[in-house]
């Protein structure tokens, strides 16, 4: 290599370097990424603690990939990337047919999972003192659903539904996945929740066990609120030719006038957030998104508890045509579950209660808190 190659070389690198910490200095940081949905990093405080510690170093990394000038055009172009190499991810994200994106299956740890399992047997256990029956429903991954999609070989996850399965929930992993080999819509392409039509079919599979007779898919008027979601699979691999998904509202006659309150606030709420629609997370188009404890009231109908994570939002508007109910995410709640589940179970008409999460939020924190 000549030395004029390699002035010019190290000039080139060494521009990059100074425009890179140039832009650090003097363009804002960003408190809130739309495109991914979550707050970013900020620039961490020094101090010798903190130094000697580790803990400036790890939140100093974090601030730096989180405000990396251009960092959305560079992940985008990174997946490209890849995916040009024959590689079949990027940022755990697999490139499946269709254009689907699926999260890949990988848990190393399954303390966390354990323990919400032993949360939810508690809280069964607790309810049957009650005399309250209870159902769990265990939602499928999209890589569950989607596997005919998926690149092989990919993390199966079969050791997490095994461990599922001791704890005897309903799923509707089968049903899902031949609806989705045939050509149905069940799963978001860009996102990890099923599509409202995924909900239908869990609704109807939810019914053999709380002992309600499903209305056909006929009996809903479809309406199709937007053609421009992008969910958190693409968040996280923001790849360029991803195309935005539908989101469908099944609606019936008289939905418009279900009373939804958020008990902590006192605030009413609609049933379908259209505000939502306008920003950067549409799937809040149901019930506004997740909140501590709504209640929702359709007309006097028999009570049903669920304590749920989002994979319920969609769900639910299946569910108020045969009951009023009690939604609640422990994940946001500021007050012991059972203090709220207790007054409900000492009610003179028994409610009935469902438990429906999906194994991704079951492998992290849900908030469950376990009965004494």
């Amino acid at each position: 290599m000549s030395k004029k190659l390699s002035f010019t070389l190290c000039a080139l690198y060494a521009g990059v370097v100074i425009a890179v910490w140039t832009a650090f200095l003097f363009l804002p940081t960003k408190d809130f990424s739309a495109t991914e949905n979550r707050m970013l990093a900020q620039a961490p405080q020094l101090s010798a603690e903190s130094l000697f510690d580790g803990s400036y170093t790890k939140s100093f990394s974090e601030f730096c990939a989180d405000q990396f000038p251009l960092r959305n055009s560079l992940l985008s172009l990174n997946s490209s990337y890849e995916l040009g190499l024959g590689k079949l991810e990027s940022n755990g994200v697999m490139f499946a047919q269709d254009k689907n994106l699926v999260k890949r299956l990988e848990y190393a740890e399954l303390g966390m999972l354990k323990a919400n399992l032993s949360a939810i047997d508690a809280i069964r256990d607790t309810s049957r003192g009650y005399g309250v029956d209870s159902v769990f429903f265990c939602a499928p991954r999209a890589a569950d659903v989607l596997e005919h999609f998926c690149p092989a070989p990919f993390a199966s996850g079969e050791k997490e539904w095994t461990l599922t399965e001791q704890h005897n929930p309903m799923t509707a992993t089968e049903i899902l996945k031949a609806k989705a080999e045939s050509g149905e819509y069940v799963f978001y392409k860009t996102d990890h929740h099923w599509t409202t039509l995924g909900a239908y079919y869990a609704y109807r599979e939810l019914g053999k066990a709380l002992g309600y007779t499903p209305y056909f898919l006929s009996d809903f008027s479809p309406e199709t609120v937007s053609e421009s979601f992008f969910g958190t699979s693409y968040s996280a691999s923001l790849f360029p030719t991803a195309t935005p998904d539908k989101i469908t509202a099944m609606r019936y006659d008289g939905d418009s006038e279900i009373t939804v309150s958020d008990v902590s606030t006192d605030k009413i709420l609609p049933l379908y957030d259209t505000s939502a629609l306008a920003g950067s997370s549409q799937y809040d188009f149901f019930l506004g998104g997740n909140k501590a404890h709504l209640r929702i009231e359709s007309g006097g109908k028999p009570r049903l508890i669920v304590i749920k994570d989002s994979f319920a939002n969609s769900l639910i508007p299946f569910l108020t045509r045969h009951y009023d109910i009690d939604l609640i995410d422990p994940r946001y709640l500021r007050q012991p579950l059972e203090d709220i589940l207790v007054p409900l179970y000492r009610q003179k008409e028994k409610p009935t209660l469902l438990l429906l999460f999906g194994i991704d939020t079951l492998t992290g924190d849900t908030g469950l808190k376990k009965f004494d």
